[in-house]
């Protein structure tokens, strides 16, 4: 099963601007594919490119989910990227734009169900964590991003990409927030205990309602994957 919530912030609340986070997930018999991409506020087609950069992740990692499991790290940032990339440049020309103008940072993990493993892929400034019967454990933190955050559009990206595969863990969920959610989520990297008593149990509703009484300036989403139910929901 996966659960999912993406908010616009109070900033495009007052911009009347669309949020420009997408989530999306996706699942064939042995498999569970989620990911979320964050669209960059300061570019104009940051929604669109997030939405692209989504749906060729999530339709490429469950197509050939079984391979990435064998990819080192360089090699599946250069095929990752160059993808979406590909996508990006085909809008772009085909809108006269530039693709930085469809900036995003992208997030994706690959649920093997069968295996008792996930693979994991991270460009920006998302997080990617987990939980099993008893805490919550990070998987990919969010990098320090006192040099700016880095794009799918951003040249040399592939050397800053984050991916690998966690293996023969018992882990009850998986899930990804884009960074409005975790700013929410999180006092001085350490997950709120009431936060994480949540989503240890599974109550994503709860969680939902708990996030949303906090203001927030960003926009905020999260996705996870219930790695104990296999219906999507």
């Amino acid at each position: 099963m996966t659960f999912f919530w993406s908010r616009a912030g109070s900033f495009h609340s007052c911009q009347e601007d669309k949020n420009q986070d997408r989530v999306m997930s996706a699942e064939n018999e042995r498999f569970t594919v989620i990911t979320l991409a964050d669209g960059a506020s300061g570019c104009p087609e940051s929604g669109t490119g997030a939405e692209i950069a989504c749906e060729a992740v999530t339709a490429l990692f469950l197509s050939r989910a079984e391979m990435f499991f064998g990819f080192n790290r360089r090699e599946t940032a250069d095929f990752v990227l160059g993808h979406i990339r590909h996508r990006i440049k085909k809008r772009a020309e085909a809108e006269n734009r530039c693709i930085s103008d469809y900036s995003s940072t992208i997030a994706s993990v690959i649920c093997d169900s069968r295996l008792n493993r996930f693979f994991y892929f991270s460009l920006g400034d998302s997080l990617i964590a987990g939980t099993d019967k008893s805490r919550c454990f990070m998987i990919a933190m969010p990098p320090d991003s006192f040099g700016g955050t880095c794009m799918t559009t951003t040249e040399n990206a592939e050397k800053l990409a984050e991916c690998g595969v966690v293996q023969g863990r018992e882990v009850d969920t998986v899930f990804i927030c884009s960074d409005g959610a975790w700013r929410l989520m999180f006092e001085r990297n350490r997950l709120y205990k009431d936060m994480e008593r949540l989503l240890v149990e599974g109550d994503f509703k709860g969680l939902s309602e708990a996030v949303v009484q906090k203001e927030s300036f960003d926009d905020h989403s999260l996705i996870c994957c219930d790695m104990s139910r296999r219906i999507i929901a």
